[in-house]
């Protein structure tokens, strides 16, 4: 059952979920819901056409994948890492 806040896709449009993702802004009485989506756009559509994303399984990575990633972050400088922490902050608030 999908609420107001769920995060949806529409199955009508590109099922990239880089570009066909919104959340619920409120659900109607007749089955439709009114959502925005991530260009800032939003429309009412049929609750039946969107599919709610959730985590469903727990990703770990390996082990050796893990250390290589360690060791490249022991090996920058306090500006490399600042760089990147101001990058994953500005594609997280991005959605």
């Amino acid at each position: 059952m999908i609420k107001r806040g769920d995060i949806v896709l529409d199955f009508d449009k590109d099922l990239d979920p880089g570009t066909n993702t919104g959340k619920v802004q409120e659900v109607l009485s007749n089955d439709v819901a009114r959502v925005v989506w991530k260009d800032g756009t939003a429309s009412e559509r049929p609750v039946a056409r969107l599919g709610k994303i959730a985590v469903t399984s727990h990703y770990e990575m390996p082990t050796a994948e893990r250390k290589e990633m360690w060791d490249k972050v022991l090996q920058m400088t306090d500006e490399e890492i600042q760089a990147e922490i101001e990058d994953l902050e500005r594609k997280l608030n991005t959605h």
